[in-house]
């Protein structure tokens, strides 16, 4: 059995449309099997000290009425804060779907293929580090960088270093490069790959700054293959769902080896989420 469990201390918001969101998660990923423990101060003579819900939206909907019966402005509501501020002690959750699909692209089972559907592929790394299988606690191990160290190991180069921070100088901009390379890798051509970074990075970025110009970014992006150089063939040229694919099949084992040896295995692409030193042990294996 897989569930989510918040802390009193775990920082929480809902959306004033009335659906839920708990660092990025709404109420399509966890819709039942809810147990609210409530502070005193929010039990009412209706109220047990253990409250289950049937969907995710009755619980929003209650937290909401509380806040009207008291007075408090409704927009608080839209401001994250921890989780005992909405007088409750503890809110944990079943999460009843547990059936993965692979997704394989240009009529190819040699492109493509990673594993979708599961809820807990929407929810954050925050919310994710919260779930429980069989009741004890996780761990999310991932492979660094994937997609740029795949190409370097295709081409026998056992890269080590952070890939991202090769090209910047400052963890904001290693956030930057990382999305440009990801999305460069992913690209048709320069031109794909520039327009891609412009769309994702705009609104993030202050306007005016010149570094979303079609110039600048070509200069990132020719300055990216520079310093990859051994794998600029990869680079804006389509390989992506060719990667996918391997990272798939890297899924795949792991998902099929955590099976036979009886290991609940949770896989988000290219990290996994399964039982603390167990997981650690198996998956180093891999």
């Amino acid at each position: 059995m897989m569930g989510v469990a918040y802390k009193p201390e775990d920082w929480f918001f809902l959306k004033s449309t009335g659906a839920a969101g708990s660092n990025g998660m709404d109420d399509t990923v966890c819709s039942s099997n809810i147990s609210l423990l409530l502070s005193s101060h929010h039990r009412t003579k209706h109220t047990e000290p253990t409250t289950p819900l049937n969907h995710l939206g009755l619980f929003i909907a209650m937290v909401r009425r509380e806040y009207k019966r008291n007075r408090y402005s409704i927009t608080m509501l839209r401001e994250k804060k921890p989780l005992s501020e909405f007088g409750i002690d503890q809110l944990s959750m079943t999460l009843n779907t547990n059936k993965l699909y692979r997704v394989f692209n240009n009529e190819s089972f040699k492109q493509g293929g990673r594993f979708y559907g599961a809820p807990y592929q929407k929810m954050s790394e925050k919310v994710r580090s919260g779930i429980l299988i069989n009741g004890a606690p996780t761990v999310e191990l991932d492979y660094s960088a994937h997609h740029i160290r795949l190409p370097y190991h295709l081409l026998g180069i056992d890269y080590q270093e952070d890939p991202y921070l090769a090209l910047a100088e400052s963890q904001e901009e290693r956030d930057r490069m990382k999305k440009l390379l990801l999305i460069a890798m992913n690209a048709g051509s320069e031109n794909d790959a520039i327009q891609g970074f412009r769309g994702a990075m705009r609104g993030k970025v202050a306007k005016g700054s010149g570094i979303l110009s079609n110039e600048n970014v070509r200069k990132l992006l020719h300055n990216a293959k520079k310093v990859h150089h051994r794998i600029d063939q990869y680079i804006h040229s389509g390989a992506g769902t060719m990667l996918q694919n391997l990272d798939s099949k890297i899924t795949e084992a792991i998902l099929l080896r955590m099976t036979k040896i009886g290991v609940p295995c949770l896989a988000i692409h290219d990290s996994y989420i399964s039982c603390s030193k167990r997981a650690r042990m198996s998956l180093s294996r891999q």
